[in-house]
């Protein structure tokens, strides 16, 4: 159970990182600082599904060292950012 839920807390954080990244993408693309919150939550929830189905084949797979590349990449682009 305990493995099941840091799995959990780690889709929840890689979540937050690909909502910032894709922020700060529309923001320095489109020069505006809000963004239609329709479109931009439509573009969270598939970006939310595609990483749960990975998150569970990850786990089928129990490569917990390529979750963990996926994070550290994701890091870098919001320190890019």
């Amino acid at each position: 159970m305990i493995k099941k839920n840091k799995l959990n807390w780690l889709i929840v954080f890689q979540i937050i990182f690909i909502v910032i990244i894709i922020q700060g993408f529309i923001k320095n693309n489109t020069g505006y600082d809000k963004v239609n919150n329709i479109i931009l939550g439509i573009i969270v929830i598939l970006i939310s599904c595609i990483y749960l189905y990975i998150a569970k084949i990850f786990w089928m797979l129990k490569k917990y060292n390529i979750y963990k590349a996926f994070t550290i990449l994701n890091i870098l682009y919001v320190i890019n950012i």
